[in-house]
């Protein structure tokens, strides 16, 4: 059995501003580090064996601040990335019309110099297949990014990707799977009760 305990990186004030953030690496704010912080002492309770972190800096620092209260060090792994918005990073998604937000976030199109939701799913795939063959009978945490950890949740469950964004998660939310025989449980999704 695994048990895969999945989540967002804090807020930041790209996050406020609804501004697609991708690649580019952006702080966290103030709530963001309360938030990483009150995920922290929340998953201190927790028997952790490893703690995953993609390399953008939110997911980083919040992976520091859940590893602070275990002997670990979060391992950066750039699979765990968000999606690459490539020309569309920095966008205010408020500035865009519906049509536009539709062909940004739609699942087969690639933007330029960026990645389509298939590539990033790719990712997720390899990743979780690389959890289940070193953590047999362990506990993982997983610190990752809005599509990624969305796409990695549609695979998990066999949800059609096309609807990816209608799963929910939340900046330091918990989403909890156990992963027996092949077959994964959702124990609770985007679960945000330990954040004030």
């Amino acid at each position: 059995m695994t048990r895969i305990i999945l989540t967002r990186h804090g807020r930041t004030e790209w996050n406020t501003r609804k501004k697609i953030m991708g690649h580019k690496s952006i702080p966290l704010d103030e709530t963001g580090v309360r938030q990483a912080q009150e995920l922290g002492e929340t998953l201190a309770k927790e028997k952790v064996h490893a703690i995953y972190s993609s390399p953008l800096s939110r997911a980083e620092d919040t992976a520091k601040e859940i590893a602070r209260h275990h002997d670990l060090a979060p391992v950066i792994i750039p699979d765990v990335a968000e999606r690459d918005y490539g020309e569309h990073t920095g966008v205010e998604v408020n500035d865009l019309t519906d049509e536009e937000l539709e062909k940004i976030f739609h699942f087969k199109i690639k933007p330029k110099d960026g990645e389509s939701v298939l590539e990033v799913a790719d990712r997720a795939i390899s990743f979780l297949k690389m959890i289940l063959d070193q953590h047999k009978e362990e506990t993982v945490v997983i610190v990752g990014h809005g599509t990624f950890n969305r796409l990695l949740l549609s695979h998990l469950f066999n949800w059609p990707l096309k609807d990816h964004r209608k799963v929910k998660q939340e900046n330091c939310a918990i989403t909890e799977i156990i992963i027996e025989d092949g077959k994964p449980r959702l124990v609770r999704l985007n679960d945000t009760s330990h954040l004030t």
